[in-house]
């Protein structure tokens, strides 16, 4: 009788989850730094987010077009601040399930100017851009739209970062109905399509030019020295154990609280 008790206990009582959450946060993190990516791909549950055919590698890698994307993190000197625990998650049916899980909050920092820099939206993308457009960016980076953020944010703007993928396929009309008097077939033609297929929007490339009124373009150093970096931001994980005997997991990534350094000043993303 006492065992009996003693094991209903157990069930319907909970061991506190925030240590495995935060366990389970500093692993896939201290991972991703290190680029062991084999290991931060075992403690990230793909199953339960949508990603691409391709899996958890679309979370580490820039060319799947993929966000929030931590392709900026990886093997970069980053500090992991504090880990602290946002929320409990526990399911209705805990007793029978055992689903229990997390949501983290990471605070991670870039020390001595050695955070990842943050490229305008048409650079980003392998597009041109004018000189003066490029200034007024890095005099007012926190005013400007933050779509894309995590594709934009580069370890680097050299070439090479971003291996070139191949073109997606276009999309295609069907071609019009042929009528049957071959007089009366209509002389309009639809017009060739002017976007590339796919679900995850447009896919980040090598630096686009930046260029001067004389034409030339800034080379990479002159765009380095100019851009603005990351210096702090909130990473929030969803970790859960799915299970009482599962492994606990990361089920999703977001981002906040984003802060930039540019020529001493820190500027906070609004």
């Amino acid at each position: 009788m006492i065992l009996w008790i003693a094991l209903s206990l157990m069930l319907l009582v909970p061991t506190p989850a925030t240590a495995d959450g935060e366990t389970t946060t500093r692993e896939f993190l201290n991972a991703v730094k290190a680029g062991d990516l084999e290991r931060a791909k075992r403690v990230y549950d793909a199953r339960h987010r949508s990603l691409p055919a391709e899996g958890a590698d679309a979370l580490f890698r820039y060319e799947s077009g993929y966000q929030p994307n931590l392709a900026f993190l990886v093997r970069q000197p980053f500090t992991v601040e504090s880990v602290a625990t946002a929320g409990l998650i526990r399911s209705e049916w805990y007793t029978l399930d055992g689903v229990r899980g997390n949501n983290m909050t990471a605070r991670i920092r870039f020390d001595d100017d050695r955070g990842p820099f943050l490229l305008p939206s048409p650079i980003a993308f392998g597009r041109s851009m004018g000189f003066v457009d490029f200034l007024n960016f890095v005099k007012h980076p926190g005013s400007g739209r933050f779509g894309e953020l995590t594709l934009r944010l580069r370890p680097s703007v050299a070439p090479g970062t971003i291996t070139p993928t191949q073109p997606r396929p276009m999309v295609k009309a069907p071609p019009p109905p042929v009528a049957r008097d071959p007089s009366a077939r209509s002389t309009m033609a639809p017009p060739p399509p002017q976007f590339e297929g796919g679900l995850m929007g447009a896919r980040p490339r090598d630096s686009g030019a930046v260029l001067l009124p004389s034409g030339d373009a800034l080379t990479p150093e002159q765009l380095a020295a100019l851009l603005p970096r990351l210096v702090a931001m909130d990473l929030m994980l969803t970790v859960m154990q799915r299970g009482r005997f599962a492994s606990w997991k990361v089920e999703g990534v977001t981002f906040a609280n984003v802060v930039l350094g540019s020529h001493g000043a820190q500027i906070p993303l609004r």
